[in-house]
C-alpha cells in the first residue's frame, strides 16, 4: 500500500484543481463562490496549504467537472 503524506496530497490536489480551473477559464473567486467558501480559503486549497474534507473535495470536483479517480492516478 502506498504511503500518502498529508502535505504531498494537499499539494497534488491543489495543483490538480488549479490546472482544471485555469482550463475552464475561471478565476478563484468564481470557484469559491460556487463552493460557498471565501476566495482566500479557496486560494489556500490551490496552494496546498489547507487539508480539506472529502465532501469538499467531491464538491470541488463537481464544480470543475473533474473525476476524483484522475487525482488518485497522480498520487
Amino acid at each position: 500500500m502506498k504511503d500518502f503524506k498529508k502535505e504531498e496530497v494537499a499539494t497534488a490536489f491543489g495543483t490538480f484543481v488549479r490546472e482544471a480551473r485555469e482550463r475552464k477559464g475561471l478565476v478563484q473567486a468564481d470557484v469559491a463562490e460556487k463552493l460557498g467558501v471565501s476566495r482566500s480559503y479557496y486560494t489556500m486549497i490551490e496552494a496546498g496549504q489547507r487539508e480539506i474534507y472529502f465532501t469538499l473535495a467531491l464538491k470541488i470536483c463537481s464544480v470543475l467537472d473533474l473525476n476524483i479517480n484522475d487525482l488518485m492516478k497522480r498520487l
